[in-house]
């Protein structure tokens, strides 16, 4: 009975080291994930900053036009 126990014991440590590697191997993922979304969040708040740029520069462009246009008149 005790070696029956000891036996099932070390199947039960061997599963758990197992499911632990898992984990860890899960979490190194994990981290990595974080990391891509991280820089891909940046990379999304840099394209609406150069595109708000570009339509405060449209607008300006489009006033300084009526602005001459109607300056001659």
């Amino acid at each position: 009975m005790g070696a029956e126990v000891l036996g099932e014991l070390g199947e039960q440590r061997e599963s758990l080291l197992r499911t632990t590697r898992r984990l860890e191997d899960a979490d190194q993922d994990l981290s990595k994930s974080r990391v891509i979304i991280r820089k891909l969040s940046r990379e999304v708040l840099y394209n609406k900053i150069i595109l708000i740029l570009i339509i405060i520069l449209e607008v300006g462009i489009l006033v300084g036009l009526l602005v001459l246009k109607f300056a001659h008149l």
